[in-house]
């Protein structure tokens, strides 16, 4: 092959030409090659990242989880068994005999729902997650009116031993719900029943509980007076304040709702949960 001009004679054999798209094929392979190092590396580099991101929460977790445990297992425990011999003491008043059998179960139960939720933290959360997964639909997920009349009774008997006076009503033939929605429900009411003893004053304040089926709603309102002045209470110097708007996200995540109203003297709460 040969290009010829006024002035000169350029000749390309075929063994220059292959000897440049030998190089040009070279050094476009090179370039790929190249690229692709850079990209494996970069994801290595992300895996790994991705991996100690998830070593620090799990040694987070396990930090929250001994705190936790520590924090109030020791008092807990300390409590029940307190209550247990109080309860078994032949020589006590009977009623103060029946309050601290009250306290015992109770302190027994916080114990329990305390090592739940070291359980969760600690590693066990996937595990909860499908437990309370919305698709399952099997009939031990969903028969829950008996287990509710059973709780609100349980908590009515608890404050009642308390001092506190009050009404809890329970209007549901059947309750056919998803177990997502069952521990949302089970745990408002528990922290319902905690709030009257945290902000309300036995002997003083009146509370009413009324959870009811409204078509494919389950409706829970729930009031109580309180004083003017919470520094006479109890419990004034406990910190509170974050336990509602958990509930809250978590039934706006079934699509429901939670509000709340304080007044100068009484507390109301109305949530909606839809059943399906």
């Amino acid at each position: 092959m040969s290009f010829a001009g006024p002035t000169s004679d350029i000749r390309v054999t075929g063994f220059m030409v292959n000897t440049v798209c030998y190089f040009i094929a070279v050094g476009i392979g090179v370039t790929l090659r190249r690229r692709h190092d850079a990209q494996e590396a970069h994801k290595r580099q992300a895996i790994y990242e991705q991996s100690q991101q998830e070593l620090n929460r799990i040694r987070n977790n396990q930090y929250l989880a001994k705190a936790l445990h520590d924090s109030v297992t020791q008092e807990l425990s300390g409590i029940s068994l307190l209550a247990w011999q109080w309860e078994h003491n032949g020589s006590a008043d009977a009623e103060v005999r029946r309050a601290m059998g009250v306290m015992y179960r109770d302190a027994q139960a916080a114990l329990n729902h305390i090592h739940e939720v070291i359980g969760l933290i600690d590693g066990d959360r996937a595990a909860h997650a499908a437990e309370i997964s919305d698709d399952d639909t099997s009939p031990a997920s969903i028969d829950s009116v008996e287990a509710l009349r059973s709780l609100v009774a349980a908590e009515q008997q608890s404050i009642t031993a308390l001092g506190f006076a009050g009404t809890s009503t329970v209007w549901a033939d059947h309750l056919t719900v998803s177990k997502a929605v069952r521990v949302t429900l089970f745990d408002l009411i528990r922290e319902i029943y905690a709030n009257i003893i945290r902000h309300a004053v036995p002997g003083v304040d009146e509370y009413m509980v009324v959870v009811k089926v409204s078509g494919k709603r389950l409706i829970i309102t729930q009031t109580n007076t309180v004083a003017a002045n919470q520094t006479d209470h109890p419990l004034a110097e406990v910190r509170h304040g974050r336990g509602l708007e958990a509930h809250r996200a978590s039934i706006e995540q079934l699509g429901g709702l939670l509000r709340t109203r304080r007044d100068e003297d009484g507390w109301f709460l109305r949530a909606e949960i839809p059943l399906s």
